[in-house]
C-alpha cells in the first residue's frame, strides 16, 4: 500500500520533531567529552581507594597523551562539575596533570577556538589560554585611573575602587555611549575656551525650552564647568579606560553640519541635552529639538565609526598625550532603538548585533592603524561576556535581577579580575598561573594544601593554645626572631618608601606590643616608628586573633622564622602568596638546621631543612613571576668549630633594584 507523503511527513513531525536528538552522531570517545566520562567514572567508583586508583590512572593517561588531532583543540581545564565529590588532594593531582599539558601548548595554539564547551570559564588561567597570557603592568593602587563610557565603565570603576585603586569616572547617561557622542564631547572639551563657550551657549539656548523658566546662564555655566572638570580629570589621569557601547546616534545632515558652531564628529551634541535630566517630557522635547536641528537617529556606518574612533583618540591625545589608553567594547546590549531610521524593519536584537559588529570591526581597524602608539591597548570584555559566557553554566545576563541588559555579577567579577591581572602593575595572579609562569611543579595551593600542611597547622594551633610543659601558652611563638631582623626590614622599608607592611606568620607578634624600641642611641615609641611605616597587618593561620587571610596588597611583606616550618611540597604556593601580597618587597629569614623544639607528634619543628643553594633555586623560580617585587631572604646555617662551639653562617639571597 502506498502512503501519502504529506500524511507521512505530518505524522513524523507530530510524533518526532519536537524530540529529535540532533547530536546522536556524537562519539562517546571524543576528546571533548573526556571530563564527562571522568566525572561519571569517578562517581561510580565503589570506594575511596578505587577512586584514587582511577584518578592515578587518569593522570598517567594525561601524561602519556600525544597532543594530536582533536586533542590539540583542548585547553585542559577541569570543569567545576568534575571537581564535585573529589578531595582536595585528588583535585590537586588532576589539576597538576592538566597544568603540564597546558604548559606545552596553550600559547602555541592560541588561534585555535577552544573546542570543549565544558572548559569555558572566567578563571584567569582559561582566559589567558583563550586570549593570550601577556601582561602589561600599567597601573597600581597609587595610579590615577579615569574611566569614560557606558555603565560598563562605571562598573569597572566601582570594582577597582573596592579593590583599593584610585579611580575617577565620567558620570553620564547610557544614551551617550557611542564613539560619536564621546568624541564630540571630548572635542568640545579640548577646544579653545572662546570657541567652547560659544558652542555651548548656542546649543543650550537652542535645545532647552524657553517657556519652562530655564535659567540659561546657570545651565551654560554648569555645562562649561562640567567640561572643564572632565578635561582636568583626563589631563591628570595616569591610565585611561574608554568603553565604547554602540553606533546609534543623532547624525547631522550635511547642510545642518555646515551651518556653523560644529566641533568634532557630525552628530548632535547629546551630552548637552540628556546627560543629566531623566524627566521624560524634557527628554522628549530635547529629542525633538535634536531632530529639528537637522539630525536623524540611525546606525553609523563602518567608515563613520572608524572616523569617530579616530576623533575620540585624537581628542584624548590632545588633552593627555602620554597616559596609556585602554579601549574596550561594552557587552551591554542597547536599551531600545525607538524612532531609528533604517531601510528595513529591524528588531532591537538585530540592531544591537549590527551595532556591536560594526564597532568591533572599527576598533580593530583603529588598533591596527595606530599600533605605533605603544600606549594604546584593547581589552576583550565584549568577547568574554558574549562569546565565553554562553558556554558557561550560569546565566551570563540577568542572573541577579532578570534584566537582559545587566551582566551577571559572577561574570563581571571574572572580567574585571582578569583586567587587573592583565593590566595591573604588581597585581597578584592566581597561584596556578604563577606556577605555570615559574615552571614550578606543585599539586597544592591555598585552596587545597597538602594533608601534611593541615596536620602541622593543627599541631601549631594546639601549641599556641596549650603550650608545653616547659613553655607557657602566652610565650609560645611570641615572635622572638623578629627583633634581630628589624634593622634589615627597616632598610628595605626606607629604600622602597613603604607605608604598609604585612607580617605573614607573625605568631603572637609580641614585638608590636612593646611600648618603646631602642636602636643604637635612638629610642622609638614603637616598631612602626622605627620602620617609618603607618600600618602593619598581622597574619598567622595558627593563632586565632590573626587567622583571617589578609585582603589587598601591602608595600612590604615580612616573614620571619616561618618558611622552614612549612612542608616542602607546600612551599611553592606559600612563597607565591608572599610575593602576591607585596607591592615593593618581600623579606624573610630561613633556618637551614634542625630546631630545638619538638612538636607534640614527635616531629622536629623545622620540617623543611635544605641548604642555601636549594632555597635560592626555589625562591628565584617563584620570584620570576613577580619581576616588579624586590626581595631579601637571609638564610642561616650552623656548624661546629674546631673548639666545639656552634658557628652560625648567614648568606643572603636577594634581588634589590639599585637606584
Amino acid at each position: 500500500m502506498t502512503t501519502d507523503p504529506a500524511i507521512a511527513y505530518d505524522d513524523y513531525s507530530r510524533a518526532n520533531l519536537r524530540e529529535c536528538y540532533f547530536h546522536s552522531f556524537t562519539g562517546k570517545n571524543l576528546p571533548r567529552v573526556t571530563y564527562r566520562k571522568f566525572s561519571k567514572s569517578a562517581a561510580d567508583c565503589p570506594n575511596d581507594a578505587a577512586r584514587r586508583g582511577f584518578i592515578d590512572e587518569f593522570c598517567k593517561s594525561l601524561a602519556d597523551l600525544k597532543l594530536e588531532g582533536d586533542w590539540q583543540k583542548m585547553k585542559f581545564f577541569l570543569p567545576d562539575y568534575a571537581r564535585a565529590g573529589l578531595s582536595g588532594d585528588e583535585i590537586g593531582k588532576v589539576e597538576n596533570a592538566l597544568a603540564q599539558k597546558r604548559k606545552r601548548r596553550n600559547e602555541k595554539l592560541l588561534e585555535v577556538y577552544p573546542h570543549c564547551s565544558d572548559e569555558f570559564s572566567t578563571r584567569i588561567e582559561f582566559l589567558d589560554a583563550a586570549f593570550g597570557s601577556e601582561r602589561y603592568g600599567l597601573f597600581d593602587e597609587t595610579s590615577r585611573i579615569f574611566t569614560l563610557g557606558s555603565c560598563f565603565a562605571l562598573n569597572i570603576a566601582e570594582h577597582l575602587r573596592q579593590k583599593g585603586f584610585a579611580v575617577g569616572h565620567c558620570d553620564q547617561a547610557e544614551d551617550l555611549n557611542s564613539p560619536f557622542s564621546n568624541a564630540k564631547m571630548l572635542a568640545v572639551c579640548a577646544a579653545p575656551a572662546p570657541l567652547k563657550a560659544a558652542y555651548v551657549e548656542h546649543w543650550v539656548r537652542f535645545l532647552y525650552p524657553a517657556d519652562k523658566g530655564v535659567d540659561f546662564e546657570a545651565v551654560i555655566k554648569n555645562e562649561l564647568h562640567r567640561l572643564e572638570k572632565l578635561a582636568e580629570s583626563l589631563k591628570s589621569a595616569e591610565f585611561l579606560i574608554i568603553t565604547c557601547g554602540n553606533v546609534l546616534d543623532y547624525f547631522m545632515t550635511a547642510a545642518a553640519a555646515s551651518a556653523g558652531y560644529e566641533i568634532g564628529p557630525p552628530v548632535a551634541p547629546k551630552f548637552l541635552s540628556i546627560s543629566h535630566d531623566e524627566d521624560i517630557d524634557l527628554r522628549s522635547h530635547l529629542t525633538h529639538k535634536l531632530k529639528e536641528a537637522g539630525s536623524e537617529f540611525r546606525l553609523g556606518t563602518y567608515p563613520e565609526a572608524v572616523a569617530a574612533l579616530d576623533a575620540l583618540y585624537a581628542a584624548i591625545r590632545n588633552i593627555n598625550p602620554h597616559a596609556p589608553i585602554l579601549l574596550t567594547l561594552s557587552p551591554v546590549p542597547i536599551g531600545n532603538a525607538l524612532g531609528i531610521v533604517h531601510a528595513r524593519k529591524l528588531g532591537a536584537i538585530e540592531i544591537d548585533c549590527l551595532s556591536k559588529s560594526l564597532l568591533k570591526a572599527a576598533l580593530d581597524d583603529v588598533m591596527e592603524r595606530k599600533k605605533s602608539d605603544r600606549k594604546l591597548f584593547y581589552f576583550p570584555s565584549f568577547e568574554i561576556v558574549r562569546w565565553v559566557g554562553p558556554c558557561m553554566d550560569a546565566a551570563v545576563l540577568g542572573k541577579e535581577d532578570a534584566s537582559s541588559r545587566h551582566v551577571s555579577e559572577h561574570v563581571l567579577t571574572g572580567v574585571y579580575e582578569y583586567f587587573i591581572h592583565k593590566f595591573g602593575r604588581g597585581a597578584a595572579p592566581d597561584q596556578e598561573s604563577v606556577m605555570e609562569h615559574t615552571a614550578v611543579k606543585t599539586e597544592y595551593s591555598r585552596q587545597q594544601p597538602s594533608e601534611r600542611y593541615r596536620q602541622l597547622l593543627e599541631q601549631y594551633q594546639h601549641l599556641h593554645l596549650h603550650g608545653t610543659t616547659d613553655t607557657k601558652p602566652e610565650e609560645m611563638f611570641a615572635g622572638i626572631s623578629l627583633p634581630h631582623q628589624a634593622p634589615r626590614i627597616g632598610m628595605l622599608a626606607k629604600r622602597t618608601k613603604a607605608q604598609t607592611l604585612l607580617d605573614y606568620g607573625c605568631g603572637k607578634g609580641k614585638l608590636y606590643q612593646v611600648a618603646s624600641i631602642t636602636a643604637g642611641n635612638a629610642e622609638y615609641p614603637s616598631i612602626k616608628a622605627f620602620w617609618g611605616v603607618k600600618e602593619i597587618t598581622l597574619y598567622d593561620p595558627a593563632y586565632p586573633p590573626y587567622t583571617e587571610l589578609p585582603q589587598g596588597k601591602f608595600d612590604g611583606v615580612i616573614c620571619t622564622d616561618v618558611l622552614e616550618h612549612c612542608p616542602e611540597e607546600d612551599l611553592p604556593w606559600i612563597l607565591a602568596e608572599l610575593f602576591s601580597y607585596a607591592r615593593h618587597f618581600v623579606f624573610a629569614n630561613i633556618a637551614c638546621y634542625a630546631a630545638k623544639r619538638i612538636l607534640p607528634n614527635g616531629e622536629n619543628a623545622h620540617c623543611t631543612i635544605q641548604p642555601p643553594a636549594w632555597w635560592k633555586t626555589t625562591i628565584e623560580r617563584i620570584a620570576s613571576g613577580f619581576p616588579q617585587v624586590q626581595y631579601q631572604f637571609v638564610v642561616t646555617e650552623v656548624a661546629l668549630g674546631d673548639d666545639g662551639a656552634v658557628i652560625r653562617k648567614e648568606s643572603v639571597i636577594e634581588r634589590i633594584f639599585r637606584r
